[in-house]
């Protein structure tokens, strides 16, 4: 169909009109791809899986994808090599991997009655076995998790034991020097626990200095008793870091092994919000032609024939025979 005859319709505003009502981002990119088409297998496919849809809906049941976060700029680093993704991104990645098994189980149940779309749902793939070890790898707040290899719950263990051994010694310190209130505390920096000392107090405390306060009175000494220990603090956290990256890479390369997969996972869930767009939308403001006359392929329905109407058109206009990919 020419662009003139697109606008003549109102089809830029008919596709904003199925974007309001989309529940994700990929069903939005859908919606905007959308374009007019001819070829009548496609359609009549198309219109199948709408009907269905309109099924769902009038049994009062929702099919909504308000929990899937964006999988676009995650499936795209996957297609870069060597780039390894953020732990975030892998709650992202977690959120495909979860909606695509909630929405196989959704129409298992119903898969004689809806086939169209429990077809499509092939296509989302399954996921066996690295959906359990990624929730094991993640935290909450996108973190790794302690539970993600033995190597790093070992040097977290450390970490915990080797930090409080220096803030025992700190504060042995602190007592022994019966230090003044306001500069009886442990505090970090440069990364490395220290103790606030007066300047004019400085010798009182050998020990290495990490700065100065903004006034300059007050001084931050690492006493020599700490020194190696906060080394090997250091040195586990640098331990920590590779040990991360290494699950990281790891975690990774799985993803990329199964990229084909994810990508059609995430197409197929955008085709299916797109279709309940049009599903809703039919069922609100829209009469749609459920079968097309028989006639020869052309673009146009001959004068008589149903016809469709928007609340944004006071006119109605031919049904065009609109390809929704």
């Amino acid at each position: 169909m020419s662009r003139s005859a697109q606008v003549v319709l109102e089809f830029d505003k008919l596709r904003e009109l199925l974007r309001l009502r989309t529940t994700c981002a990929p069903g939005r990119r859908h919606v905007g791809e959308l374009e007019p088409g001819t070829n009548r297998a496609v359609l009549e496919s198309a219109f199948a899986l709408i009907r269905e849809g309109r099924e769902w809906l009038r049994a009062e049941r929702e099919l909504g994808f308000g929990a899937l976060a964006d999988p676009a700029p995650w499936l795209e680093k996957l297609g870069a090599p060597g780039v390894v993704l953020e732990p975030a991104e892998f709650l992202d990645a977690g959120s495909l991997l979860e909606t695509s098994a909630w929405l196989r189980q959704q129409f298992r149940e119903e898969a004689a009655k809806l086939p169209v779309a429990g077809g499509t749902l092939c296509d989302a793939g399954g996921f066996p076995g690295f959906a359990g070890r990624d929730q094991a790898m993640r935290a909450a707040d996108g973190e790794i998790s302690d539970d993600a290899s033995s190597a790093l719950r070992r040097i977290r263990a450390s970490i915990v034991q080797t930090r409080e051994s220096i803030q025992r010694t700190l504060k042995q310190i602190l007592r022994a020097r019966q230090a003044e209130a306001g500069e009886d505390y442990v505090t970090l920096r440069n990364d490395r626990f220290v103790i606030p000392v007066r300047a004019e107090h400085r010798r009182s405390v050998q020990g290495v200095v990490h700065g100065a306060s903004g006034t300059g009175q007050t001084v931050f000494v690492e006493p020599f008793e700490t020194v190696e220990t906060n080394n090997q603090l250091v040195q586990l956290a640098e331990d920590e870091a590779a040990e991360i990256f290494r699950i990281l890479k790891e975690l990774t390369d799985r993803l990329r092994e199964m990229h084909g997969p994810l990508q059609a996972a995430a197409e197929t869930i955008a085709e299916l919000d797109s279709v309940f767009a049009r599903a809703r939308l039919r069922g609100i403001s829209m009469r749609a032609c459920r079968s097309f006359p028989p006639l020869p392929n052309c673009g146009w329905t001959p004068r008589g024939t149903r016809c469709w109407k928007t609340s944004f058109e006071k006119s109605i206009a031919p049904l065009c025979r609109f390809r929704w990919p």
